[in-house]
């Protein structure tokens, strides 16, 4: 019998497995790394998170992939602030108080504000699970105190790092790190506040360097004046310093590093343990402007097992978004709105230019002392933004024809956009003003 020949054996060829620079994951099953800083050595090692342990190590390998820290630049590596560890939290309160009354005893602020910062402190840990990032804009006018506030920030923070300018250039830079970017007096151009928008919502990617990038990151906006691009503003928490009341601690090096790394480590956990539990809350937020109802979810987001303390959020923007709505060059919408509101109340009128709309906005922005004024191209552009979309009436000019539904949309807009004078404007009369203090 003819021996059967055997085949010939040899070395299999594996191929490698793909390398990953990483600052962070979170896995489909619910495994997380995240980038942390070896206190001795200052090199940057991954800890991996299965859900109850964490491992430290150069790499590890997931999903038929091996992944690492990133070669970032030494400048980098030194001006952003990482974890060495985790460390328990206690519970969310524990931890909120914590952070609050650190700010409180450091940073010479009301106490509300101090609420405030650390809602956004928790949110600046979260990003990437919210779809607004935190911003928190702090109006610091000349003469006032401003450092230690900022370096608190930097203690607290999810990877802080300290920039001067807002451009493509440094978030390009920055962005594998997903920094907390704090600024510090920056030139906010329009183009600045677009980038600061753009980069502010999730999936928006913003140009630079040639390139499509996505820069989504919680911010900190310090300057002499509040933001001035409205679309910005809207999304903002805004606290305004004061000159000192009091004198508070200097916060000398040693104290600085010990809070550090105790609050570092408690929030990197608090990170770690809720990444699967974030969820959009469920608490009422029609009080509201629409634009504020947003912010307030996403921060609410960021509070978990504590119902008391996520319901905190509405109560606390409460105040800040009464304010954004009464100040009609920040909004111009609001006054749009109140225009057409009296359109609507008009008798006999069954349409309404964009010019004469303007000169409604601009007569009623006059009354109340305020220099502004608008257009009818600007008014039509707003109107098409809100769905009401203008058409051309006769040869007079595009405008809205006054219809049931068109006065039934406006009136919904209104008490959506919290509009002050709706309850003043109502007429028993109107169905629509009915229909809208019954919803």
């Amino acid at each position: 019998m003819a021996k059967i020949p055997q085949p010939k054996r040899g070395k299999v060829s594996v191929a490698p497995l793909e390398a990953i620079e990483t600052t962070g994951e979170v896995f489909a099953d619910g495994t997380a790394l995240e980038l942390i800083r070896d206190s001795e050595t200052g090199e940057t090692n991954l800890l991996r998170w299965d859900g109850s342990d964490s491992t430290i190590g150069m790499e590890f390998e997931a999903n038929g992939k091996i992944y690492r820290p990133p070669e970032l630049a030494s400048t980098a590596l030194r001006a952003v602030r990482l974890p060495g560890c985790i460390a328990s939290y206690g519970s969310t309160r524990v931890l909120f108080e914590g952070i609050r009354q650190s700010f409180l005893e450091y940073g010479d602020i009301a106490v509300d504000d101090a609420r405030l910062i650390a809602y956004f402190i928790l949110g600046s840990w979260l990003p990437d699970l919210l779809p607004i990032a935190p911003l928190l804009c702090i109006v610091a006018p000349l003469g006032v105190a401003k450092a230690q506030l900022l370096r608190l920030l930097s203690i607290f923070c999810r990877r802080p790092i300290m920039v001067a300018e807002v451009t493509p250039a440094v978030f390009s830079r920055l962005a594998i790190l997903k920094p907390t970017f704090i600024f510090d007096e920056p030139t906010v151009s329009r183009p600045a506040a677009r980038l600061l928008y753009t980069t502010n919502n999730y999936r928006n990617f913003a140009s630079g360097n040639g390139r499509l990038m996505d820069a989504f990151s919680a911010k900190v906006i310090c300057s002499q004046d509040p933001l001035g691009d409205p679309l910005l503003a809207s999304q903002a928490l805004e606290v305004a310093l004061s000159p000192a009341e009091r004198r508070v601690p200097f916060l000398e090096d040693s104290v600085c590093e010990k809070i550090a790394d105790e609050f570092q480590s408690k929030l990197l956990q608090y990170r770690l343990a809720n990444l699967a539990r974030i969820r959009t809350p469920t608490f009422d937020v029609s009080e509201l402007a629409v634009p504020m109802q947003d912010v307030a979810r996403a921060m609410g987001a960021c509070v978990v097992d504590d119902n008391e303390l996520q319901l905190g959020v509405v109560q606390l923007l409460r105040e800040h978004d009464q304010g954004v709505l009464l100040d009609p060059t920040a909004e111009l919408v609001s006054a749009i709105l109140e225009g057409l509101l009296f359109c609507c109340h008009g008798e006999g009128r069954s349409q309404v230019l964009c010019g004469e709309l303007a000169d409604i906005v601009n007569t009623i922005w006059a009354r109340r002392g305020e220099s502004c004024k608008t257009t009818p191209e600007k008014v039509g552009w707003k109107l098409r933004a809100l769905g009401l979309r203008t058409e051309s009436i006769g040869g007079a000019g595009k405008g809205l024809r006054l219809t049931e539904s068109i006065r039934a949309k406006i009136h919904d807009l209104a008490k959506a956009f919290k509009i002050p004078t709706l309850r003043l404007a109502a007429k028993s009369e109107c169905s629509h003003c009915l229909g809208t203090a019954a919803k």
